[in-house]
């Protein structure tokens, strides 16, 4: 729910672009993999969900 904008259930863009342009703009992906790991593990997600904190994001 967290990343889904509601009622229509479609991707949230405030939730999706900061970590699309991380992926893209971090030339290193252990560091990406880090800081995408650290947001989603934070007090401020982990507060808003009670749900699987799987995320599988893709950039060309």
């Amino acid at each position: 729910m967290l990343a889904l904008k509601m009622p229509q259930a479609t991707p949230h863009p405030a939730f999706f672009s900061p970590l699309l342009r991380l992926l893209a703009e971090t030339p290193k992906l252990d560091h990406a993999e880090a800081q995408l790991e650290g947001f989603l593990l934070s007090p401020r997600i982990a507060e808003r969900s009670d749900d699987d904190l799987t995320l599988v994001l893709a950039v060309r």
